[in-house]
């Protein structure tokens, strides 16, 4: 049986219509697994969503700041999901030419995976609002398509002093000792869903949570995790040219089973602390 095709709604005189072919110029983006309805932390993402579209370097590149109505936009966007199968939605605000609109891009989910293969990304950093999900997420997918080329499954981009940052795709975590860690929060990148829950999951565990500055280098021999909230966490099984990086140790499924515990159905809110 054949996928369904992504099908593309906009926002227009307070409905969703469906959007005419072309190509857009995306501002924001916002997505999320939808498995039968439900989806881990959607309040986290409606948040991180509503921010970014109000965001003042995004009214800047959009030449102006959107309609106002972007908090009715996201109701009628979550009412429009499907209920039954495995999607992978986006919101966005983009400027298909006339100006920025409102959009629902309905996706069937791609194949999910628990572990992946990475490599760092040695050219510039292509990010011109990293605090922003969608301003750069064209750029971010042709770093991941050029270390995909590696045999990589996604990149990780590095600070001007080498440490750690991000994913191109994904949020980076990985554990020394018994101490969950993250890059430090002083470096500019987007505010990840998936990292905040599984930093509140830890400290409800009273597991530590810290934020350290490591090059890759550092991370030999370190349980390392990319985060994504499509798929959730996946352990990086191999780092192509980086550190070398332990067998798994057991303890991906038990974290992977309580992130998903988050799931909520849509119509019944959801739980992301």
């Amino acid at each position: 049986m054949a996928a369904d095709p992504e099908r593309i709604l906009r926002w227009r005189d307070g409905r969703l219509t469906p959007a005419p072919p072309g190509s857009s110029r995306l501002l924001v983006a916002d997505s999320f697994l939808l498995a039968d309805g439900a989806v881990v932390a959607l309040d986290r993402h409606r948040d991180r969503f509503l921010s970014s579209v109000r965001d003042p370097a995004v009214a800047a590149l959009a030449g102006g700041p959107p309609a106002g109505d972007e908090e009715a936009f996201w109701t009628a966007a979550v009412g429009a999901l499907p209920r039954a199968a495995a999607w992978f939605p986006r919101l966005e605000l983009a400027d298909a030419g006339g100006g920025p609109e409102l959009r629902l891009r309905l996706r069937p989910a791609p194949r999910l995976a628990t572990t992946v293969t990475v490599a760092t990304w040695t050219g510039a950093d292509p990010r011109r609002v990293p605090h922003v999900k969608g301003p750069d997420l064209e750029a971010l997918l042709a770093v991941r398509a050029a270390v995909v080329q590696q045999g990589a499954g996604d990149a990780v981009l590095v600070a001007p002093d080498g440490a750690v940052c991000d994913g191109a795709t994904s949020a980076i975590a990985w554990w020394e000792d018994n101490v969950l860690c993250f890059p430090p929060a002083e470096l500019p990148r987007v505010d990840s869903v998936t990292a905040r829950c599984l930093a509140a999951l830890a400290h409800e565990a009273a597991v530590p949570v810290r934020h350290r500055s490591r090059r890759p280098e550092e991370l030999a021999g370190r349980e390392v995790w990319m985060l994504s909230a499509l798929h959730g966490i996946r352990r990086v099984e191999q780092w192509i040219g980086g550190p070398g990086l332990p067998p798994d140790a057991g303890r991906l499924e038990p974290w992977r089973s309580r992130l998903e515990f988050l799931r909520r159905p849509v119509d019944a809110g959801s739980a992301g602390d």
